[in-house]
């Protein structure tokens, strides 16, 4: 970076310096060569997350039922956001302490504050939740992640499985709500429920 010596004995003759002009011509040269980056300076505070209130509502549920519960009982929450930004609903489903299937919902617009889904074309149905595999009633919450603008799918069924192994189940499903702009990820704290599933 360039220096620009104020001392007297360095001012070219002829040419004095109103200090006003050097300092309002000091901060454009400085602001002028940051990266405008607003959608980050708007999300830095932001976090978005799942609540199901009571899981237990839902134990022994699989398959249509299930789903059915999901869609009434989940709650959407944005907070910390000047304007909540669209979203994605993520979701993976581990069997045997793998992953089986993943899914990107589109994405939709909610408010800040708490709302339910928007509507039932976001949560899929038969490969998701097979009728074979229940609820058996339990939930855990494995905390913020701040997740990448690229690998969504594979970063969710990490996480997904870390939660399992670490409460002993090598099966479930584990939702988040994701922001669509891939800029604000990894910016944006999410958080959602990882769901045990068994046979």
């Amino acid at each position: 970076m360039r220096s620009f010596p104020c001392s007297d004995s360095a001012r070219p003759a002829g040419h004095p310096i109103d200090r006003r002009a050097f300092l309002l011509g000091t901060a454009a040269l400085v602001m002028g060569g940051l990266p405008v980056r607003p959608l980050l300076a708007a999300s830095q505070q932001g976090r978005l997350y799942l609540l199901l209130d009571d899981p237990a509502r839902l134990r022994g549920a699989s398959g249509e039922r299930l789903r059915q519960g999901l869609l009434r009982d989940l709650r959407v929450v944005a907070e910390g956001f000047r304007e909540a930004p669209s979203v994605m609903l993520g979701g993976v489903r581990i069997q045997g302490g793998r992953p089986v299937n993943s899914f990107i919902s589109s994405r939709f617009s909610i408010r800040t504050g708490e709302q339910a889904l928007p509507g039932d074309q976001y949560l899929p149905g038969d490969q998701y939740l097979p009728g074979d595999q229940y609820l058996p009633g339990d939930q855990y919450l494995p905390g913020d992640q701040y997740l990448p603008a690229t690998d969504l799918e594979r970063t969710l069924a990490q996480v997904a499985m870390a939660e399992l192994d670490r409460n002993g189940e090598t099966g479930g499903i584990y939702l988040a709500l994701v922001a669509a702009d891939p800029r604000l990820r990894n910016q944006t704290a999410t958080a959602g429920p990882v769901l045990p599933l068994r046979s």
